[in-house]
């Protein structure tokens, strides 16, 4: 499982090497090989506010508008096929992350923003409220702000210069997931975590701040963090969680946390993990009392 998104009707939605599926809290809808759906790996996921999901991964763009779908390629002017992140800003622009550039769709075309960055794989994509775009790439981050880019790497203050998430928390401050651990910045100064700090793992490739403001920090070498301002607490499969390859987090209108691994999906409730793969129809938990409470 690569991709996990809520929609505005509450459907859960998740991209995966078999496809993509809709879950409306009853049931599964499964859609895969359909004509218009990009092959291979979906790998990021995003809506619109027209009721249409976007779909990214390695073989290009599709959207879905609930009724069929339709596949965007570089004939259309993507930048590359392999596509890891999608995203909607403030003036409804569509901006697409791929393996080598960045681009928006703007009245039907495809605009290149690729020489600008400091890194043209692009990993992540935050478009936050005062209407900047943040590029996480392999080599920095790059902020778009009045048509212009400004770059952020390690030398700058990052831990890491491999960005794999961007989070705004409900302060405004900014948190930064990379190869090499965690960095947020609060206006002034860069604050570290890392494993030495009791994060689960070194690889942060997902961010989710709860409605409680709690934050949840997935990884792909350590399972899931939780941070309280002051103190990690860490759920892997010790604990019932399906995977330690945390790939997305998602918090449910009615307050599950979704964690997409490579597994397959999981979701944590009151202190227990409800587990889904392609193979089980029906879900199972797996109650992790013993180690902690969410």
């Amino acid at each position: 499982m690569w991709a996990l998104a809520e929609d505005g009707e509450g459907r859960l939605w998740l991209g995966s090497e078999g496809g993509l599926s809709c879950f409306d809290g009853r049931a599964f809808a499964n859609y895969s090989a359909q004509p218009g759906l990009i092959p291979g790996a979906l790998r990021a996921l995003c809506f619109n506010g027209e009721g249409r999901v976007w779909i990214g991964g390695e073989g290009g763009l599709s959207r879905f508008d609930g009724r069929s779908f339709a596949r965007y390629t570089a004939a259309q002017g993507l930048t590359h096929p392999h596509i890891d992140a999608l995203c909607v800003d403030r003036e409804g622009r569509f901006r697409v992350g791929a393996e080598d550039g960045l681009s928006c769709l703007e009245s039907g075309a495809f605009t290149d923003y690729t020489t600008s960055l400091p890194h043209p794989e692009v990993n992540c994509l935050l478009a936050d409220p005062e209407g900047r775009l943040w590029v996480g790439t392999r080599g920095g981050a790059a902020c778009l702000a009045e048509g212009r880019f400004a770059g952020l790497t390690s030398g700058d203050g990052l831990v890491h210069s491999d960005l794999r998430a961007i989070l705004q928390d409900h302060r405004g401050w900014l948190w930064f997931g990379t190869e090499g651990g965690l960095s947020v910045f609060g206006g002034s100064t860069f604050t570290h975590y890392t494993r030495a700090d009791g994060l689960a793992g070194s690889r942060v490739y997902c961010l989710c701040q709860g409605r409680d403001g709690r934050l949840w920090i997935g990884t792909t070498d350590g399972g899931v963090s939780v941070f309280d301002g002051s103190t990690f607490t860490t759920y892997t499969t010790a604990d019932g969680l399906l995977s330690d390859q945390v790939m997305g987090l998602v918090e449910d209108r009615d307050g599950r946390l979704w964690l997409a691994t490579m597994s397959g999906a999981d979701y944590l409730k009151a202190g227990c993990f409800t587990y889904y793969t392609p193979s089980r129809a029906c879900p199972t938990p797996r109650c992790c009392w013993s180690t902690a409470t969410a």
